[in-house]
This record gives structure tokens, sequence and C-alpha cells, in this order.
């Protein structure tokens, strides 16, 4: 099976650990599944909130605003937390075009 994981222009994907590329795989078939591109738009960068693990490159956002329904989108999420099990935080957050899924490896 091929999966497409697309990365918006300036994404850094340097430094980014193994736990979350352990989980990239499962988590671009969630989006194959629903007939949605997995795109990646934020990886390595300073946090914008304190708890983020974006500069320890231990954390991904993936687009959500091109899904559709809300029941998609909860859909998805679900399946993304399905994937990544209790050691990996995932949300759903941000407004219209900001909207995405936040995924973290935070084991504590």
């Amino acid at each position: 099976m091929t999966l497409y994981v697309k990365i918006k222009e300036g994404v850094d994907l340097s430094n980014i650990q193994p736990p979350i590329l352990a989980k990239l795989w499962g988590i671009a078939k969630v989006f194959d599944t629903a007939g949605r591109e997995c795109v990646i738009t934020s990886a390595r960068r300073p946090p914008v909130f304190k708890k983020s693990l974006h500069a320890d490159g231990l954390a991904l956002d993936f687009r959500a605003n091109h899904i559709g329904s809300s029941s998609l989108q909860l859909k998805i999420l679900a399946d993304i937390i399905g994937v990544c099990g209790n050691e990996y935080d995932v949300i759903l957050h941000g407004e219209g075009p900001n909207l995405h899924y936040h995924v973290e490896y935070d084991p504590d």
C-alpha cells in the first residue's frame, strides 16, 4: 500500500524524533481511509504554547480544515488517538483555516 503525506511549504522537518516518526504511517493511513489528504502543516518550530513539544521535534500538526463535516473531523480524531495510544496527546484545535490536529509524544 502506498500512502502519501504532503508537507506544507516552509515546514521544518529537521530533528523530528523517532516516537513521532513511528506514528506517521498510521496517521497517514487514517487520512487515506477517510478519503482525505494527509498534510503536515507544522513540525519543528518555537512553541506557541508553553507545553507544546514542537521545539523538541516531538510534535506535528496535520491540516483539518479540509475535512468537511464535524462528524468526520471527530472520527479522524478518534482514529488518530487509536493509532497513537496513551503516550501521545492528540487534539483537534484552531478555527477556520487554522483548524488542525496536534499530535505530540508526551508519555508523562
